[in-house]
């Protein structure tokens, strides 16, 4: 195998000796079952264009094999008689992985689209993908329950490591693997699209690890497992995940520090946090630090300290909904979505169609955001978190467990009471809002700006005439329905204590 890479490396390097007409435009050229076979005694693979090697006969998640070069895997069936040459047709797959990289470096593949792998258990080298995708080439297979992926030693090695700036597939597999070691490592790629796969990792796996790479796109799959189920960093990072399942991860389901990031249809379930010397550490949904943020029927059901984190700059979420929400090792956060924005700088945020529930501390807490808007929203079931507060005589913050429990959180931080500008901070509250079985206070408006029309409902447990909107801080309500004269303010010097904000966070 060594040898034969080498060879396929440095036949890569000098160029091909050799060319042969491409197909024009818009037209696919079927790989030929022309083998020039001399014994027409002995049967072929009985697989064809309508008869596939996948489960039912189908061909599965190889969706081109007319233009696909095939490779047999581990059923008896599909395994070429040795007297009869392979050309990767249906009829006469390749019998192994390494037969076929004989054939890329003495042979023209201009009418090839894809690499596809039958029913089996491959243990490829981690570079695979670069050198298919310097050839035009992706790599799928029949399904992630009949094709899998394993560590080709016992190194702590990435399964797939890609670098490649030529665009790289790779559909319908399932990788596992319980290295420290991510199983799909990526960096400084150019587009990577991977979709229908199954990763499946150890409690200090990073499934997907993505650096400075241009376009990231996971579509289909189900990364189960893993210390963090996919990470990015880099501001030129793009992340997109479509209809996709992430759960079982420890640290986070999603955490990425990239310039955008797209979720749609995509479920975060199950983050449990990753066991420390003394208590779990850890746990957390989502987290969006930079760039753009876009997310539409986002689910996120069970993580620790915090469902949905953002500091991005850009924002919009609609269809989303956050449930189960647990406080931390130390009995703090354990609140829905936190939005997070810097001082002076601008920050817009759209949540429309929100369902928050079974959390506690603070349903949604917005931190220093310049401009969010927010209608049709629904929280319910805020359990009291442990909050720190201030003691009189020493200033000295003491871990007491107050009742925060609140609804929505609006707060500017960073001033001074003599600097304090209100409009620094503006929400807007609109449409259809319900808030039921709050511990405090439906809203609390801490040196802020909110423009809103009244609730549908309130059941909160601090609450004045019915109604529990708290002003504090020299906060400012605008009411866009007519004033109905029954919000409370706490005073600038006895406001509701509230809990922590990111910077106490470690994010």
């Amino acid at each position: 195998m060594l040898m034969q890479k080498s060879f396929l490396f440095a036949f890569l390097s000098a160029g091909f000796s050799c060319s042969q007409p491409k197909a024009e435009p818009g037209e696919i050229n079927p790989i030929s079952d022309d083998t020039g076979d001399v014994d027409s005694s002995i049967d072929p693979v009985a697989v064809s264009l309508d008869i596939g090697p996948c489960e039912g006969g189908t061909w599965g998640e190889i969706a081109q094999p007319s233009t696909t070069l095939h490779v047999a895997g581990e059923q008896a069936d599909h395994q070429l008689d040795e007297r009869l040459k392979t050309t990767g047709s249906p009829t006469h797959p390749f019998r192994h992985f390494a037969e076929l990289l004989v054939f890329l470096s003495e042979s023209n593949t201009s009418d090839a689209t894809h690499i596809g792998l039958w029913p089996g258990q491959f243990a490829l080298a981690s570079d695979t993908l670069d050198i298919l995708a310097s050839r035009g080439l992706g790599l799928t297979a029949c399904g992630p329950a009949e094709t899998s992926l394993v560590p080709q030693t016992d190194t702590d090695a990435p399964i797939l490591r890609i670098t490649t700036a030529a665009p790289v597939q790779l559909q319908g597999l399932q990788l596992a693997s319980n290295a420290i070691a991510p199983i799909i490592q990526i960096d400084g790629a150019a587009d990577v699209s991977l979709s229908a796969l199954t990763l499946v990792g150890g409690p200090l796996t990073r499934l997907i690890e993505a650096s400075d790479t241009a376009s990231l796109s996971i579509s289909g799959s189900v990364l189960s497992g893993g210390h963090t189920g996919i990470w990015t960093t880099g501001g030129a990072t793009s992340l997109k995940i479509v209809d996709s399942l992430i759960t079982g991860s420890t640290m986070a389901g999603i955490w990425t520090t990239g310039g955008a990031t797209s979720l749609q249809d995509v479920q975060v379930t199950h983050i449990t946090g990753l066991p420390g010397l003394a208590e779990a550490v850890g746990g957390w949904g989502v987290m969006v630090s930079n760039g753009s943020f876009d997310g539409k029927g986002l689910l996120i059901d069970g993580a620790q300290g915090v469902g949905l984190f953002t500091g991005a700059t850009t924002v919009t979420l609609s269809d989303i909904q956050v449930r189960n929400i647990a406080t931390n090792a130390a009995d703090t956060h354990g609140r829905g979505i936190h939005i997070s924005g810097v001082l002076y700088e601008s920050t817009s945020v759209e949540i429309s169609d929100a369902v928050i529930e079974d959390v506690a501390d603070a349903g949604l807490f917005i931190r220093n955001a310049s401009s969010v808007s927010i209608s049709n929203i629904s929280i319910n079931n805020v359990a009291p978190g442990l909050a720190p507060e201030a003691d009189p005589a020493g200033d000295e913050e003491t871990e007491t467990v107050v009742t925060t429990g609140d609804g929505i959180v609006i707060v500017q931080r960073g001033w001074t009471t003599e600097h304090m500008d209100p409009t620094l901070v503006n929400v807007e509250l609109t449409g259809s809002n319900h808030f039921s079985a709050i511990a405090r206070a439906a809203i609390i408006v801490d040196a802020s700006v909110l423009n809103l029309e009244m609730p549908e409902a309130m059941d909160a447990g601090l609450s004045v005439d019915g109604y529990s909107i708290y002003s504090q801080h020299c906060a400012i309500l605008n009411w866009l329905d007519g004033d109905p004269g029954h919000s409370a303010d706490t005073g600038a010097y006895d406001a509701l204590p509230l809990s922590f904000d990111d910077e106490d966070m470690g994010l």
